[in-house]
């Protein structure tokens, strides 16, 4: 990104936001997001190809308190990314963990502190709903792999296994 461009996303005023699954995806470039987004995940685990960001599933998630929805967008509400947290109670150390279970900001809004603000956002909401900690995954050799190892302290390793 360029030094003008850089200057030009400054000034678009960019905001994260707690909201809800819909409001998200009422946003301007809500799908064109999501398939920048889909293009990053691992495809060994997406069970659907056609549709591997099944908004109902988010929908069912969030009526049932499951999870928590932050976006980050400008005042012409157009989407520049977007976090949802899981909430969950972890038997092995008897309390609520959070659990990111998507993250994501374009290109375009890279470089500008939005993404550890998202981060700073859907942290704080887990703390206020009893989250002792949160565990964060990505894709293995993806670019969010590289941010979080930068970042966060690896603790535990998680392996899947496709059924």
């Amino acid at each position: 990104m360029t030094h003008s461009q850089l200057l030009e996303m400054k000034d678009k005023e960019l905001e994260v936001v707690q909201g809800s699954v819909y409001n998200l995806s009422q946003l301007n470039n809500f799908e064109e997001m999501v398939k920048e987004y889909n293009a990053t995940t691992n495809k060994d685990l997406t069970y659907d190809d056609s549709k591997p960001f099944d908004m109902n599933v988010y929908f069912y998630a969030e009526k049932c308190g499951q999870i928590l929805t932050f976006y980050v967008k400008d005042k012409y509400n157009n989407c520049y990314g977007f976090g949802i947290v899981r909430l969950v109670f972890n038997i092995h150390i008897a309390c609520i963990e959070g659990a990111v279970e998507s993250i994501y900001v374009t290109p375009a809004a890279r470089k500008l502190g939005k993404g550890k603000e998202l981060l700073d956002a859907m942290f704080a909401k887990a703390k206020e709903f009893g989250c002792k900690c949160i565990e964060l995954s990505a894709p293995y050799g993806s670019r969010l792999e590289r941010v979080y190892m930068r970042k966060f302290e690896p603790k535990d390793t998680t392996f899947f296994h496709v059924l």
